[in-house]
């Protein structure tokens, strides 16, 4: 995205390691952010973002305990840094009719469409 133009990238994860590394691998693009944080509690103000992306995080937190709590959790917290029609973009490898109950819930305002990508 970044050598497209898309230069001002927010990156965050919970582990420290993969911060560093990925900053480390990326330092020659220097338009891009590089934060541990936890993606249920983050700290960016309200509307912060036009887009989100989440690549496999819902699958990750859906693997760990309390996994239905800490989704709804993210996915709230993501709507809070959202602008109004900003784009969550979710990458997952589970099956669409698992994951987007997720994005409908009652605290929540997602509009869901689903895609598909296949290799040609």
């Amino acid at each position: 995205m970044y050598d497209d133009g898309y230069e001002n990238i927010y990156n965050m994860d919970i582990s420290s390691v993969v911060i560093e590394t990925m900053a480390e691998r990326n330092k020659e693009r220097t338009k891009m952010s590089w934060e541990v944080m936890d993606v249920m509690n983050m700290t960016y103000e309200d509307e912060f973002f036009d887009i989100a992306i989440d690549k496999s995080t819902i699958d990750a937190l859906l693997c760990g305990s309390h996994a239905f709590l800490n989704v709804a959790k993210m996915t709230r917290e993501v709507q809070r840094v959202l602008k109004t029609g900003g784009y969550y973009f979710v990458i997952s490898y589970g099956k669409p009719e698992n994951r987007t109950l997720h994005f409908e819930r009652k605290h929540l305002n997602f509009f869901v469409e689903v895609g598909n990508v296949s290799p040609k």
